[in-house]
């Protein structure tokens, strides 16, 4: 079972300018100081953040050999930036139905819960959750949902009541579902591309299996850091965070477009580098 030391000297140097590009994207961040004037403006630099945190996860992953075990990790990077995208319009109201629509998933998974326990209790099976655990859970939602009842009532006295965008009120946008959402954000190649793709490794289709059938055929078993190909996923990852910087600065009105499009020159330039040496071109959509 043979492993690789480290990267290839294109994927370090690529590696190396994706870690630039963090780092520039923090730093701007940081350094935007943007006036936090309600709920709406909290979430937005929440999200912001942790897209941030998600695009440090890939680049350790990365780093370690581990390109295509980050693809969840960027797809919850996609997913983020669009529900950023879509809070700004009408943050406030947004931002609100956000969090109360995930609210109601707590509840939902208190029930289901107790139906699961009812049913041991009746079948006389031992259940995994314990009758002091699934109070001290009640106890905890009951105690978060009094913060923020009262939360929404102050901002329901200001006019700020949770908003949607279609007509649906189980979902916090309104609408069916992802998408939908991808469509209405104008995110369709975002969703058919980087989403799709990379929620094959989330459910760990057959389609993430290639690397392993083409081991077991070759009858090796590498179980490790494997440095595949980071090209798409970097690709991906890079307009993610450069987009999630042009969505505050136009949430923020904080006219910094010189400064963007220097930050994403450079990670523009590093992979277009990268897909030259490797015999490749970035498209509109990715690199064919």
């Amino acid at each position: 079972m043979s492993q690789s030391a480290g990267p290839p000297p294109a994927q370090a140097a690529l590696f190396a300018a994706h870690d630039r590009l963090r780092s520039e994207a923090i730093a701007w961040l940081e350094a935007s100081k943007v006036p936090l004037k309600g709920v709406g403006d909290r979430f937005l630099i929440l999200l912001a953040a942790r897209i941030l945190q998600l695009g440090t996860a890939v680049q350790r992953l990365c780093e370690a050999g581990h390109a295509a075990e980050a693809q969840p990790t960027a797809r919850a990077m996609v997913s983020a930036c669009v529900i950023l995208s879509y809070l700004i319009d009408d943050r406030n109201g947004r931002a609100l139905a956000y969090r109360a629509t995930y609210r109601t998933e707590r509840r939902k998974r208190i029930t289901r819960i107790e139906q699961e326990m009812t049913k041991a209790a009746a079948a006389g099976t031992e259940f995994f959750v314990k009758p002091e655990m699934l109070a001290e859970y009640k106890r905890q939602e009951a105690e978060l949902t009094t913060v923020e009842d009262k939360a929404m009532a102050i901002l329901a006295e200001k006019g700020v009541v949770p908003a949607r965008l279609g007509a649906r009120s189980d979902t916090f946008t309104g609408l069916n579902n992802e998408w939908e959402l991808f469509e209405k954000m104008n995110a369709v190649r975002w969703y058919l591309t980087y989403y799709k793709d990379f929620s094959d490794e989330v459910h760990v289709n057959a389609n993430t299996l290639y690397t392993e059938m083409v081991e077991q055929l070759s009858g090796q078993n590498n179980i490790g850091a494997k440095f595949e190909d980071p090209l798409y996923l970097l690709v991906a990852t890079a307009e993610i965070i450069v987009n999630t910087l042009e969505l505050v600065d136009r949430a923020f009105n904080l006219k910094q477009d010189a400064t963007l499009k220097e930050i994403d020159g450079h990670i523009g330039d590093a992979l277009r580098a990268f897909a030259r040496e490797t015999g490749r071109e970035i498209g509109a959509s990715g690199p064919a």
